[in-house]
């Protein structure tokens, strides 16, 4: 029994000391490693000077050592970053970003973010580029938004989110056209497209029925002489959508389909 013992223990002292080896030529590797040269990659949303910046990188030149745990760990807590891979090869820094992927622009009185494909308001950073993303504009808000945190809780943003995700869901076209969803503060809601200049009238309840019956409309809207002539869409009245048009349209004021 002792023997058996004494053999687990010698056994295990091995492994440990290969395993102890092995961890600090790997730090001390990443540690000592030196770099004349960084390539960045992956980055969409802000130039690559700013996240050099924020990851201490601004200044490398000949032979600057750099510890690539550091240099990881910074870029990986940037509000853009998902991701960050980070390796050398020869004498040049080698950083593969993956940023997060955005699904609208929020602005409220206090701040703008960037909302998260998960739903989280990211703060919008100076110098950001790339920003093709429809805007939440106005919600009614009863406490600030902290930056980083989930927007679950503030009903008039997940309202507009939800109007955003149905639309993405029903008509690929519309979604790339939607350029705004003005909360009006808890009023009517209305939604701007990019390519007509007259707002759709949502009101409140009924959301996402009320963008299905838009849906049926916009094939026969899109790209017709109508649109020229059109004040408003109004799709508040249950089982009904009023068209507003000019005065000089030769149409009347309103109509009702």
């Amino acid at each position: 029994m002792r023997t058996n013992i004494k053999i687990t223990s010698v056994v295990m002292m091995v492994i440990l000391s290969v395993i102890i080896g092995y961890l600090s030529l790997t730090l001390d590797d990443e540690v000592n490693n030196t770099a004349s040269f960084v390539e960045l990659k992956g980055n969409i949303h802000l130039p690559k000077d700013e996240y050099l910046k924020f990851a201490g990188l601004s200044e490398i030149g000949k032979d600057t050592k750099v510890d690539i745990r550091i240099i990881r760990d910074r870029l990986s807590k940037h509000p853009y970053v998902e991701a960050a891979d980070v390796i050398i090869e020869g004498s040049t820094l080698m950083i593969e970003l993956r940023e997060k992927r955005f699904s609208a622009i929020l602005s409220t009185n206090d701040a703008q973010f960037l909302i998260s494909e998960n739903s989280v308001a990211v703060p919008f950073l100076p110098f950001t580029q790339q920003i093709n993303y429809p805007l939440i504009s106005n919600p009614k808000m009863d406490t600030t938004i902290t930056p980083l945190s989930f927007v679950n809780g503030y009903g008039d943003v997940v309202c507009a989110l939800k109007i955003l995700s149905s639309v993405e869901l029903v008509n690929s076209d519309m979604y790339d056209q939607l350029s705004e969803i003005n909360l009006r503060d808890g009023r009517d809601i209305l939604v701007h497209f990019s390519n007509v200049n007259y707002p759709i009238i949502i009101g409140r309840g009924s959301e996402i029925r009320k963008i299905l019956t838009f849906n049926l409309l916009w094939n026969n809207l899109s790209g017709s002489g109508v649109n020229d002539v059109i004040n408003y869409v109004d799709l508040r009245y249950a089982n009904h959508v009023f068209l507003g048009f000019s005065e000089n349209s030769g149409v009347g004021r309103g109509g009702r389909i």
